[in-house]
């Protein structure tokens, strides 16, 4: 820990200018003698946000006027150009204090320590980095890489944020069945030829039953006219995060999303006043997505908002063509299931 930096400016050169040898010496021998200033471990949010933390100790004695808080910057000598000081609201009693930093850009390393002001005096904590390793694609979306095989975006596709639902696709359709703006409706406005919302009738790849399917069917009984094909995976041109996105950006796999279950730590957590799951890299706990629990459509109904998740991947069930692979997840219990084509779930795009 570094003990006091400086003296403030002014005030400091006209006070030490008063002063003998002997009674500078005396102010040398507090400065050992001050409050402990910690710098602790800074804690990464997923979507431009990080929480900074110092801890101060050692203020028996000490004046009650004082100020503290966390200084940060992009340049690793605090310049006061690329730095910034922000205060918190400190009681005497408390010895952590926190934070939150928004706005972060992607890629760069970020300087902070822990700071504490009493009079004249300016103590500093430790120096430490962070480094935000959100990177952005040339389509301008923010991923996060949770040491797995594949980078996984920030947030849902329709939605702004990791929080914000976003829209609701059957499997392989490449739009949604009711009109922009009415993802979360009760009653949405449909689009034209779809009041029947999300249904076989309404499904992009069969003739308005699960057994006339003419595109993904690996079994004659399912096909139209016994049509059989061996597509098992979404092509880009069906697949909506591909098709919305563009660039390498693609739905997951089946078994990414099982790569995700089985090597992340998984928590159903409530996020900026949103339920869902957060799902922390073993590699290093810093790092995390929040997928938010959206529920599903079926018909013109919206179901379990707030209750589960149910998020497509790209991967026919080949077992029953009728079927495709989607993530679950509630408060109680997370699985990769199967569920019919034609039902409206939610798409997190990945990036290899």
């Amino acid at each position: 820990m570094k003990r006091i930096i400086r003296l403030l400016p002014a005030a400091a050169v006209l006070f030490m200018g008063m002063l003998s040898c002997d009674e500078k010496e005396s102010i040398k021998e507090e400065k050992q003698s001050g409050p402990k200033i910690e710098t602790l471990s800074a804690d990464k949010g997923t979507f431009k946000v990080a929480t900074l933390s110092g801890r101060v100790s050692g203020l028996d004695g000490v004046a009650l006027d004082f100020e503290c808080g966390i200084e940060y910057s992009t340049d690793e000598s605090f310049s006061d150009e690329y730095s910034t000081r922000q205060k918190v609201d400190k009681k005497y009693n408390e010895d952590s204090y926190s934070i939150t930093v928004s706005g972060i850009q992607p890629g760069k390393k970020y300087y902070y320590r822990a700071y504490y002001i009493n009079q004249l005096l300016i103590y500093y904590g430790d120096v430490k980095t962070i480094t935000f390793e959100w990177s952005i694609d040339v389509n301008g979306y923010e991923y996060v890489d949770l040491g797995l095989s594949v980078l996984w975006a920030t947030h849902n596709l329709g939605a702004e944020k990791p929080e914000d639902y976003g829209d609701y696709y059957a499997w392989g359709d490449t739009t949604t069945k009711y009109q922009p703006g009415y993802a979360q409706s009760e009653s949405p406005q449909w689009k034209l030829g779809m009041l029947d919302g999300y249904s076989w009738k309404n499904y992009r790849f069969c003739n308005k039953t699960n057994n006339s399917l003419f595109k993904y069917c690996s079994k004659s009984d399912y096909g139209l006219d016994g049509m059989t094909d061996t597509l098992t995976i979404l092509t880009p041109a069906d697949d909506v995060a591909h098709y919305r996105w563009g660039g390498n950006w693609r739905m997951p796999t089946q078994a990414e999303f099982k790569e995700l279950l089985d090597s992340c730590v998984c928590e159903f957590i409530t996020q900026n006043g949103v339920d869902g799951l957060k799902v922390i890299s073993r590699k290093d706990s810093s790092k995390s997505i929040f997928l938010p629990a959206a529920g599903n459509r079926d018909g013109t109904g919206l179901n379990y908002v707030g209750s589960y998740g149910s998020y497509w991947s790209s991967s026919l069930y080949a077992g029953l063509p009728y079927y495709a692979w989607n993530f679950f997840f509630s408060s109680g219990d997370r699985y990769s299931g199967v569920g019919n084509r034609y039902n409206g779930r939610s798409v997190r795009p990945v990036c290899p």
